[in-house]
């Protein structure tokens, strides 16, 4: 699952990569194409992380 948002408040869009078996969350911070920041982020299991997922995409 991939999912955009601003997440660094620069008005542009960032991208947050989820694997639904792993659970394993990555961010990345763009510039247009260009990657200027990236991370992982805490891995939350399946079941709880899509729970999560979602609850964040109405927050933003």
């Amino acid at each position: 699952m991939t999912e955009t948002h601003d997440f660094n408040g620069d008005g542009r869009a960032d991208l947050l990569w989820r694997n639904e078996e792993t659970g394993d969350n990555i961010i990345w911070l763009m510039n247009g194409t260009n990657i200027i920041a990236g991370g992982s982020l805490p891995n939350v299991e399946s079941r709880l992380g899509s729970y999560f997922y979602r609850r964040f995409q109405w927050r933003c």
